[in-house]
């Protein structure tokens, strides 16, 4: 496996501040919690942000978006300790967390595995977090992503969208034997498929660490769909 760290002087870009605050409700979990049922049923909103603190142990995949017409989901999610969210399926459609938020996620590990032995080259693969649903302004800190499938984070970045990753480590573990995309490295962005000839897609990636298999393209796989662009900032030190 390949690896790359990467170390820069974070810079914000005021991400932090215009997600970051007090929140206006507040839920504590616990393993064997419905989290899925907080999320579903939270009303959280613009004028009701929702915080769910997660205390330590291994918690269910789960659903925080959004269809791309509605608002993103006003959600962040604080790991408490030792915290994983994990999805044992490995298909596309299965990964540990489906996100779509104006929030902050952070402390927490997702991890994307399939059963031990099950051999699919068909099926795209799960990626640890999916995020393909529409404009979103997310902090990411401190996580860790997993996926045994394909590239550890997938990302469809409408051009309203930013997305920060800070201190966080992407791993892609994947061998070819489950999922035909396992060659994105360990994160892989494309602009919106709807957005034609759009800019303004923001990603900084700052202080991350990357694990990746030897034949994948690259550590980081961007994708600029018609005519669009993402605006990616990352600073290199080998």
């Amino acid at each position: 496996m390949k690896k790359r760290n990467i170390v820069t002087l974070a810079v914000y870009f005021n991400l932090l501040m215009c997600i970051q605050g007090m929140a206006d409700t507040r839920y504590t979990v616990r393993p064997g919690d419905d989290v899925q049922n907080i999320i579903d049923n939270c009303n959280d909103g613009e004028t009701n942000k929702v915080t769910i603190y997660m205390k330590p142990g291994k918690y269910d995949r789960f659903s925080a978006k959004s269809t791309i017409d509605s608002t993103p989901r006003f959600i962040s999610f604080i790991g408490e300790g030792d915290v994983t969210v994990e999805s044992n399926l490995g298909y596309y459609k299965a990964p540990a967390a489906e996100l779509r938020l104006n929030g902050i996620v952070e402390n927490i590990t997702f991890k994307a595995t399939h059963p031990k032995g099950v051999i699919n080259t068909t099926d795209y693969g799960a990626y640890a977090v999916h995020a393909d649903y529409g404009s979103m302004n997310t902090l990411f800190r401190n996580c860790i992503f997993i996926s045994n499938q394909t590239a550890a984070v997938g990302m469809g970045l409408t051009h309203d969208s930013k997305v920060h990753f800070e201190n966080c480590r992407f791993e892609n573990k994947s061998d070819g034997s489950f999922g035909s995309c396992w060659k994105l490295g360990a994160v892989y962005a494309h602009t919106a498929v709807a957005d034609v000839n759009l800019v303004g897609a923001k990603l900084d990636i700052n202080s991350c660490e990357f694990e990746y298999p030897e034949e994948a393209y690259d550590d980081i796989v961007l994708q600029n769909l018609n005519g669009s662009t993402i605006d990616f900032n990352m600073d290199v030190n080998i």
